[in-house]
């Protein structure tokens, strides 16, 4: 921030959340502050819910040992009249 705010005195312009041209420097420090508490906030709420929704996922269903294991594209029965 100190740099964009620098940069800004040196060449007149000011990115566009950083409005200091028509808010002034009190303004624009309350702003960046504000983002910057959201910002921590949201991070806050996303690890909040890391902690409380559930580990576990549900997991495949395993194949029983005792059904034939088919490769993909292979046909588990032929046609009646081919061998």
């Amino acid at each position: 921030m100190k740099i964009t705010l620098i940069r800004g005195v040196l060449l007149g312009w000011y990115p566009y959340p950083v409005n200091v041209g028509n808010i002034g420097y009190l303004w624009t420090v309350i702003n960046m502050a504000v983002l910057t508490a959201i910002g921590i906030g949201l991070g806050v709420g996303i690890l909040a819910l890391d902690k409380v929704l559930p580990k576990d996922r549900p997991r495949a269903r395993q194949v029983s040992a005792d059904l034939p294991a088919t490769g993909a594209g292979e046909r588990t029965s032929q046609p009646e009249g081919q061998s």
